[in-house]
């Protein structure tokens, strides 16, 4: 082996690095200082055009002033008629035509008279109707006259002839120019707007006399602001813009047309967008545009109360840089070269290194891959490097053996293999004699042996040894300050101490006289102590290797945690099947009617499915259901009918047509008993009140056998009504029609019917029309509050998300009494027979609300496929055959047999084996239940083993299953 020597040797060789390093930074530096200044450079641009737009603002402004000031100061503002008013044409025009920008130039009085002169030149509309050597228009408006003459001047201010002469109604006093400069102490200044005539943007300059007799004001464009701008050079891509105070844009680099029609393109938009963040105290910033860095700057170049003028300048950072960029480039051409001239040079040092470090990087990405093979390592010069490739190389047996354990523990999920695969390899790993685990009992005052592995096979394990209890508090084992101190610990333990003979079961077994033991307490996620764990090695071998014991520590851990999850998960399930069975036996204790059927469906299920698993049929070659398959099944089967918990007792055993909570049949029968009293008392009235005493015998024999008749015809009626809400027979046409005619006698009630009942009782009442007492009433009705509407939470829609295909009733209940006696067969009428189905929707919409795990995501269509036929005639979904689970078609087979042959029901007789089979076996060509299935159930002679199991001895008949095999 080559001798090793120190890294800083090698050191030279990173020279070459540092010398590119310096004259990256040296390249560096250089750009960003000469960016620096080239981007100063392109401010002090900006800071000098916006210091020249301000002194032309400032150099008009002050010129307008001085002038309007003069013309005031000379009369003008006295001149009170046009000839008067005329004569200042020339100091006018002299205005007009040293400042270029302006327009117009107005004055108002206070009488209403206006005077404007304006330059045709800015004004093209009026140039077609002008004079050829006219050079201004002047109109002249007399308010009390209201008219208007314009007239014309040459370029020596000389007018020409009256041009028009016409009515107006302009006021120059209702302006907001001549408004707001009577109220200012100095000259006013409009903000940016539109020309009427000349649509050019600008600003209007007014200024009042002392007397506030009259206004003078001088119309001001903005096109010298416009030339300045366009004179400007920055960058060819750079945006230059004037904007005002309402952020509309005044002029725009290379664009002369006014700012209403200025293009305002992705670029401008996103520019203007940008400056709106802008505040007085941060003027400038950088913005990202289609992937490239730009420099904003805005600054004031003209503020007053009124209006605000800003300069808006965007340049790519690029650009205003290029030079820099230029500079920078051929910095890093001459660093190339450099590096290309130095590049054999490194490459032969640092081969030289980084042979032995490229062998450990690859070992690295090996172990990254979890690949634990041995691959050889070639001796380094750098002694770091071989003291490196040692500590990989333990590294790599350490991590490849704690995966090893890991993947077996964690594959595990039987709670007692898992604690036998923790012992085994950690025995294995620490190399020790013996392994333990210890678990906490439920009052946490003892230690279980629960699991036992010695190393040597010729050690057999006395298994009568795992039913040893360890109380925590002796502590002469060492228990107590494990479990309260929550740390290992490592004693000597001498076997021929009959004082310490706490673990001397265990410690007999191997051949020892003194040994050590070491105990680590196993803790869950809280940090409590669940058990603990005991290796058992010679005499100062555990002592002696102290390089195993952080890896056990982890070990335990990991451990720990895994017999937590696994204990949580059998306690978990165990909950929720205790949960599901309490359901079902909930349903089930309900009524009287369900007593038994959902426990004994799932069991009809499993026998079925079974049957199918171990089936040699094509049919179920590929059935063969999965631990959690089995599972699914299972909480699918007892959670069958879980939604009948909604389903109301009354409803399910009604027994007669007027039953809800109670039968109403005896309101009925107490109305028969008030008619016939009624009738008898009419009757002895009458015979009170007859005063013939020649005919009184013969006239009250008459009327005494009228009202027996009577009475004994209400009794006939009140035995109909009693039959028929009985429901035992089918009710005819002609039965129907006897029901109305008796349901159209009266009865007089005296009594209000809307007090002492409840609230939302009498919400429905308050739906009829109010009628004074006393009041006629039908002996048999259907009232309106008889009607229990439907609530929206109980509608659903076609589209509905569950894929519900059934069809609702109108109303919730209808509880009328002509509605429910006319029912033709049985007592249930169709909206109680709608709320009976309907449990099969709640289970459906109950089970599909619960977070299930993956494995048991079919739960809800297992469940709620059991009342679906094969030919798409069931509900809630009409589904088909091959719409459903094979499993959901079993449970359908297991309700129908179990619901024929229950004997716990009081409203039928049990069937037998054999008529429950020729009635399924009807069902089976209709198209009702699976026809394989159905053979499947009759040749596995499950109906057979579930019968002696669960069904009465009279149930349980002889049985030809070729009378009902699908032919």
């Amino acid at each position: 082996m080559k001798k090793s020597l120190p890294l800083h040797i090698h050191i030279a060789t990173l020279v070459i690095g540092l010398l590119l390093l310096l004259g990256l930074s040296s390249s560096a530096y250089n750009y960003i200082k000469t960016s620096d200044m080239l981007l100063q450079h392109s401010q002090m641009r900006i800071t000098e055009l916006s210091d020249g737009l301000k002194n032309e603002m400032l150099k008009n402004q002050q010129t307008l002033s001085l002038s309007l000031t003069i013309l005031l100061k000379n009369g003008l503002a006295k001149a009170a008629t046009s000839a008067e008013r005329l004569q200042f044409l020339p100091a006018i025009q002299s205005v007009l035509t040293q400042l270029p920008n302006m327009t117009a130039f107005d004055i108002g009085y206070e009488n209403g008279d206006f005077l404007i002169v304006r330059k045709l030149s800015h004004h093209s509309v009026f140039q077609a109707s002008a004079p050829n050597d006219a050079i201004f228009m002047i109109d002249h408006i007399s308010y009390k006259k209201r008219l208007l003459e314009r007239r014309y001047s040459n370029n020596k201010g000389e007018l020409l002839d009256l041009q028009i002469e016409e009515e107006t109604e302009y006021d120059p006093r209702e302006r907001d120019w001549y408004k707001k400069a009577l109220r200012s102490k100095n000259m006013y200044i409009s903000e940016v707007y539109d020309f009427y005539f000349s649509k050019q943007a600008g600003m209007t300059f007014a200024l009042s006399n002392d007397e506030k007799t009259a206004v003078i004001a001088a119309d001001l464009t903005l096109q010298s602001l416009n030339k300045r701008m366009q004179n400007i050079a920055l960058t060819p891509s750079s945006q230059i813009l004037i904007i005002d105070k309402k952020n509309t844009i005044i002029a725009q680099k290379n664009s002369a047309q006014a700012h209403s029609n200025m293009p305002k393109d992705n670029l401008v938009t996103f520019l203007m967008a940008q400056q709106k963040s802008f505040t007085d105290e941060k003027m400038q910033g950088t913005f990202i545009w289609q992937a490239e860095q730009w420099i904003i700057q805005k600054t004031n170049i003209h503020k007053n109360d009124d209006e605000a003028l800003s300069l808006l300048v965007a340049s790519p950072e690029k650009e205003l840089v290029s030079e820099a960029i230029a500079l920078r480039n051929i910095s890093l051409i001459i660093q190339l070269l450099a590096i290309f001239i130095a590049l054999p040079i490194a490459w032969f040092m640092a081969h030289r290194i980084t042979l032995s470090l490229n062998q450990l990087s690859a070992n690295a990405q090996k172990i990254n891959r979890f690949d634990f093979s041995v691959t050889e390592q070639n001796p380094s010069l750098i002694k770091e490097v071989n003291s490196l490739a040692e500590s990989m190389n333990t590294m790599r047996h350490t991590i490849n053996s704690f995966l090893n354990i890991v993947k077996v523990i964690s594959s595990e999920n039987d709670l007692d293999k898992l604690l036998d695969s923790v012992v085994q390899q950690t025995c294995k790993t620490s190399q020790s004699d013996a392994a333990a685990v210890f678990l906490m009992n439920e009052d946490e005052s003892a230690l279980n042996l629960h699991n036992l592995y010695f190393s040597s096979d010729d050690k057999k394990i006395d298994h009568a040894l795992c039913d040893t209890c360890y109380p925590i508090d002796n502590e002469k084992g060492g228990l107590i300050d494990v479990v309260k101190n929550k740390k290992s610990l490592l004693i000597n333990y001498q076997t021929s101490d009959k004082k310490q003979l706490l673990f001397s079961a265990i410690c007999e077994q191997l051949a020892f006289d003194s040994i050590d033991i070491y105990l680590q307490p196993l803790l869950n996620r809280k940090e409590e102590v669940i058990g603990v764990l005991m290796i058992i090695s010679e005499q100062d071998r555990l002592a002696n290797n102290e390089s195993w014991i952080g890896f056990n520590h982890m070990l335990s851990h990991f451990s720990a945690v895994s017999l937590e999850s696994r204990q949580l998960i059998h306690q978990q399930k165990a909950l929720m099947q205790s949960f599901i069975e309490l359901i079902a036996s909930a349903i089930d204790a309900k009524s009287p009617y369900t007593g038994g059927h959902c426990q004994r469906v799932p069991t009809i299920t499993k026998m079925l499915a079974n049957a199918a698993c171990e089936s040699n049929s094509d049919l179920y070659k590929d059935f063969d259901l999965t631990e959690d398959e089995w599972e699914e099944l299972h909480f699918s089967a007892w959670l069958h009918d879980c939604g009948k918990v909604t389903t109301p007792e009354y409803v399910v055993d009604k027994s007669t047509k007027l039953e809800t909570l109670y039968d109403r049949i005896h309101e009925v029968r107490t109305r028969f008993e008030i008619l016939k009293r009624d009738a008898e008392i009419k009757t002895w009235k009458n015979i009170a009140t007859y005063n013939n005493r020649a005919l009184e015998s013969e006239i009250n024999d008459a009327q005494l056998q009228a009202l027996k008749k009577e009475q004994q015809q209400l009794d006939d009626d009140f035995a109909f009504i009693a039959q028929c809400n009985v429901g035992g027979e089918f009710m005819a046409d002609d039965k129907i029609q006897r029901l109305e005619d008796i349901a159209h006698k009266t009865w007089l009630r005296t009594l209000p019917d809307d007090i002492g009942i409840s609230w939302e009782e009498a919400q429905r009442k308050k739906l009829n029309t109010p009628q004074s007492l006393p009041v006629k009433e039908m002996l048999i009705s259907d009232k309106i509050e008889h009607i229990i509407q439907r609530d929206k939470s109980d509608t659903f829609t076609i589209n509905n998300r569950w894929g519900f295909d059934m069809q609702q009733p109108q109303y919730k209940y209808n509880r009328g009494e002509l509605y429910n006696l006319a029912i033709r067969r049985g007592t249930l009428n169709d909206e109680e027979r709608y709320k009976i189905n309907d449990h099969i929707v709640q289970t459906i919409i109950m089970l599909e609300n619960l977070p299930y795990p993956k494995h048991l995501r079919n739960v809800p269509d297992i469940a709620g496929g059991h009342h679906e036929k094969m030919d798409g005639s069931g509900y809630p979904r009409k589904l088909k055959k091959e719409d459903m689970p094979l499993t959901a078609r079993m449970m359908a087979i297991a309700d129908i047999f179990e619901a024929l042959t229950a004997a716990d029901r009081p409203y039928k007789k049990p069937k037998t084996l054999s008529q429950s089979l020729k009635i399924m076996s009807f069902m089976v060509k209709d198209k009702h239940i699976d026809a394989d299935l159905f053979e499947l159930f009759l040749r596995s002679g499950i109906y057979q083993r579930y019968g002696e199991e669960f069904l009465l001895k009279e149930q349980i008949d002889e049985v030809n299953i070729k009378d009902f095999l699908p032919s």
